[in-house]
């Protein structure tokens, strides 16, 4: 029921809302808690006591003012370390993440798409469409962030061969996934789509495939270049536990020059 109500609020109160829980969790955890070293949100800037435990594992990794998680935070860093978030440029989001959309959305030529799932608000700006099927023309952006979508698309290899046509030649392509360290080949079975069935097989209700360590591999059927980069090469140690961020991949995706993009 709680869930319930949180999908068919509007989406501002929904944020709102959010907010006041991870205050009043943070409050709460502040109290029994006596942290000795601060962290802090390179997104919202806040320096903060610890990052709140979520999940079933009570992992500390949320921040309790924006609402980044590791990835969006590690995501962040990488735009602000290479510099990607000049003026004048044109950005593509997709399924953009509250915390990093409340900072770009009030960037120029940026632009936010989501295919609109059932039952969810989202902020008036951002496009109701289709990763798979851009009603962009080619070579449009500059730079596209795609984070945490591709396991919930049917084809994920034409949803990249999208991004790769409406992507400028001299843009970057970032996406992350939620991959399997210990998995040599992505999984993945068509037949299973059932929601039991796909948290069974694939660990989350709505995924449609268990991304192995041979994503990069995978990107070679599109015809883009494709470098894979550690979260550990963001920052040095220390910085590395204060922004509160986790072993995971950053694949940039750029085009070949002389190829041109088919979808």
């Amino acid at each position: 029921m709680r869930n319930f109500l949180l999908k068919i609020l509007p989406y501002g109160l929904r944020i709102e809302v959010g907010k006041i829980k991870r205050y009043i969790k943070y409050a709460y955890h502040l109290n029994i808690n006596k942290p000795i070293k601060l962290k802090q949100c390179p997104i919202c800037t806040k320096e903060i006591a610890f990052f709140l435990p979520v999940g079933k594992k009570r992992k500390a990794i949320h921040c309790p003012f924006c609402s980044s998680f590791p990835r969006h935070r590690a995501m962040w860093l990488y735009l602000q370390h290479n510099n990607l978030l000049k003026s004048g440029i044109r950005i593509l989001h997709v399924s953009p993440e509250p915390s990093v959309f409340n900072v770009m959305s009030k960037m120029q030529n940026y632009s936010a798409i989501d295919k609109f799932a059932s039952g969810y608000a989202y902020p008036k700006s951002v496009l109701q469409m289709d990763v798979e099927q851009l009603k962009f023309e080619d070579e449009s952006f500059d730079l596209i962030i795609c984070s945490h979508v591709l396991e919930h698309v049917d084809d994920d290899i034409a949803a990249i061969r999208e991004m790769g046509r409406v992507i400028k030649k001299e843009g970057k392509i970032l996406i992350m996934i939620p991959i399997e360290k210990d998995l040599a080949t992505t999984y993945e079975d068509k037949s299973i789509i059932s929601p039991k069935e796909r948290l069974k097989h694939f660990g989350q209700s709505d995924h449609v495939r268990l991304y192995g360590m041979d994503f990069a591999k995978r990107i070679k059927q599109t015809e883009l270049n494709c470098e894979m980069i550690s979260t550990r090469e963001l920052t040095n140690e220390s910085d590395f536990i204060k922004y509160g961020i986790e072993d995971d991949f950053i694949f940039v995706l750029t085009r070949n020059k002389n190829v041109t993009i088919v979808p």
